[in-house]
């Protein structure tokens, strides 16, 4: 009875796995295609699968799920590794998964890596290639985070610097000699102002000055004096040598009364200026410069040929703070009338800066030289404070 019941069931058992070999096409499929889309989003867990380093005699082994692939090196891999997917085939029409690399490590681990196909089609070689042996030994990153490919950031463009500024001023200036007469009056004048100023590049080492000023000159004790100033510079300065720089323009000056608003005095310049800065030592800067001014003038008489020397010596003991000893020559010569000056003039001036805009500066010194007209004296004590600022505009 128990041998019966033995056949009847092997036989049972024969039948069902003949009627379920029946069913089983659509069915592997299925359970094949749900492998493969946990093998792309888990590890695998690989049993006996290792490198196998005859194949290629390489650190690690590709296997590209495609129908023509090398039959000997699949059939060698087939030994090595399960389970057998280098065949699995989607659909009736035998259309073949090809999508994804299977990468195996050779260090020392059964980690595998896949990798998305469209990276080899672009060019970009997969882990077992012989043209990234090298970088798959220095990239072998962490076996469940991968390897992390980080991208370099571009470096921010240099901000632009300003070409447009308001300047603006507010100045005192005394002198016990104010008019350079021979008979001295001590006297001040107070000197408010804004200036637009324009510096484009013309090139590398050239600029284009442009600017328009504006001052209100108000006397102290004798107010019918009192005046308004308009003036327009146009200039190209130019880089000559690596601390010196030449600059070319040309100026207009209008004065007007303050009463009534009548001008008195219209001036036309062309000029030349050459500056040079050298640093002695850290903290100590020589400053130079040379001044030629050809002037023309309403009224006619004032018109004249000027030539001025500065030097300053410069002490910067402190970022924000500033020593300076001041010397200045003016030599003028009158085209349309006899007369000659040589003016001269000595100053100490200390300056600090409030912002990286704005300072303040006391300064005071001697006046002193001669002219050929003899009610000029210039012989004077001069003394002055006041405080500017430069503000970027764009």
């Amino acid at each position: 009875m128990i041998l019966k019941n033995k056949n009847y069931h092997d036989k049972s058992e024969d039948y069902q796995a003949y009627q379920h070999q029946r069913k089983t096409p659509y069915l592997a499929i299925l359970g094949h295609l749900i492998f493969l889309i946990t093998l792309t989003i888990s590890k695998p867990a690989w049993s006996g699968c290792h490198p196998i380093d005859s194949i290629s005699h390489q650190p690690a082994v590709s296997l590209v799920f495609s129908g023509t692939e090398n039959q000997s090196n699949t059939d060698q891999v087939k030994q090595h590794c399960t389970p057998n997917l280098y065949k699995v085939k989607i659909g009736s029409s035998g259309e073949v998964l090809s999508s994804f690399v299977v990468s195996e490590r050779s260090s020392g681990s059964s980690s595998t890596k896949v990798v998305d196909r469209s990276q080899i089609s672009q060019g970009k070689p997969a882990s077992g290639d012989n043209s990234s042996n090298s970088d798959s030994k220095a990239n072998d990153g962490d076996p469940e985070l991968g390897v992390l490919r980080l991208r370099l950031q571009e470096k921010p463009p240099t901000p632009r610097k300003p070409t447009v500024y308001l300047q603006g001023r507010v100045s005192y200036f005394r002198s016990d000699n104010i008019f350079a007469g021979v008979d001295p009056v001590d006297d001040g004048l107070l000197r408010p102002g804004v200036t637009l100023l324009a510096v484009p590049s013309l090139g590398p080492d050239t600029k284009l000055i442009t600017s328009v000023s504006g001052n209100l000159v108000r006397y102290g004790d004798r107010s019918q004096l009192d005046y308004n100033q308009l003036k327009v510079n146009l200039g190209v300065r130019q880089k000559l040598l690596k601390r010196t720089y030449g600059e070319l323009g040309w100026s207009n000056q209008q004065l007007f009364k303050q009463e009534g608003g009548d001008r008195f005095a219209h001036y036309n310049s062309l000029y030349l200026r050459l500056s040079r800065r050298d640093w002695l030592v850290k903290n100590l800067a020589l400053d130079t410069s040379y001044k030629l001014t050809l002037r023309f003038a309403d009224p006619d008489t004032r018109s004249k040929i000027s030539n001025v020397f500065r030097a300053s010596l410069a002490y910067y003991p402190y970022p924000r703070f500033k020593a300076a000893l001041n010397y200045q020559l003016a030599l003028s010569d009158y085209t349309e009338r006899e007369r000659y000056d040589d003016y001269h003039q000595l100053i100490g001036r200390l300056s600090y800066k409030i912002s990286s805009n704005s300072q303040i500066y006391l300064y005071g010194g001697q006046s002193f030289g001669s002219s050929s007209n003899s009610r000029i004296n210039f012989d004077g004590t001069v003394f002055g404070t006041g405080m500017s600022f430069n503000l970027p505009l764009f």
